[in-house]
């Protein structure tokens, strides 16, 4: 997401070498596949839950998750398929242009880390991690809200770019946290198998309805729209922490805290 668009803007988007370095890459990747070790059989492999009921269950088991993940997915890689377009429309070269996904995805990849390790430090890790979403998805609602200003200040589209991935990346990686330090064995498999669909499906539906409204109105209903999953997203994370409680504490050196077990109570 970062080395891609910054190839594309190195090179031209007209450049005859583009598609072959595409393909370059892919094969590289597929290559690095051939490392990934075979995992042994699962503990629960007998008692678990497989196909559609098994993810039925992890959708039961987890929904307000599984709905940050459809966010992180509609922010972090649907909208940021159509950051060039959003760039091109405020009046941006097709170099920088393309140069929003390099910002985009540099926001996620710097700002995952830090955040899953300010999640480890909270003495009720689960509520900690909740925590940690909703910030993010207040900042993607004060970014979508930035949108309406676009027209007016072009300049404004680069921190939202790094906005949009910073928050919606760490957001996935956050959920993915989250249900692996709840499941394990087929149980695991199920439910970050539903958070990638779910991913993909906010992705999906991104990409798809972006371009049009883009084409519509980019200065009014696009912001408009995005705004509104941010709040959607924001105000059921907000409930489901209010349900819960909202007393969080920081592991001091020596471990001592309030501590909880990290179970799901959404």
């Amino acid at each position: 997401m970062v080395i891609g668009p910054a190839l594309v803007a190195w090179m031209g988007v007209d450049s005859p070498h583009g598609l072959w370095t595409v393909l370059a890459m892919l094969v590289l990747g597929l290559s690095w596949t051939l490392l990934i070790p075979r995992t042994p059989v699962a503990h629960d492999a007998e008692s678990a839950s497989v196909g559609l009921h098994g993810l039925w269950h992890a959708i039961a088991a987890h929904p307000v998750v599984m709905l940050a993940g459809f966010v992180a997915g509609f922010f972090e890689l649907g909208l940021g398929s159509v950051l060039p377009l959003y760039g091109l429309s405020v009046g941006l070269a097709a170099g920088a242009a393309a140069l929003l996904l390099s910002v985009s995805g540099t926001g996620g990849t710097v700002f995952a880390i830090p955040a899953g390790m300010l999640a480890d430090r909270f003495a009720d890790p689960a509520r900690g991690r909740r925590r940690l979403m909703l910030w993010l998805l207040g900042l993607l609602v004060v970014a979508s809200a930035g949108g309406f200003a676009v027209p007016a200040w072009p300049a404004l589209v680069w921190p939202i770019a790094l906005a949009w991935g910073a928050a919606g990346g760490t957001l996935y990686t956050l959920t993915m946290l989250d249900i692996g330090s709840r499941e394990r064995g087929i149980t695991l498999v199920n439910s970050t198998s539903v958070l990638v669909l779910t991913y993909t499906l906010g992705a999906l539906v991104a990409s798809s309805s972006a371009g049009a409204l883009l084409d519509w109105s980019p200065a009014l209903v696009f912001p408009g729209i995005v705004l509104a999953v941010a709040l959607a997203g924001w105000g059921v994370l907000w409930r489901s922490g209010r349900s819960e409680g909202t007393d969080l504490q920081f592991h001091d050196g020596g471990g001592v805290g309030h501590s909880q077990p990290d179970g799901d109570s959404a």
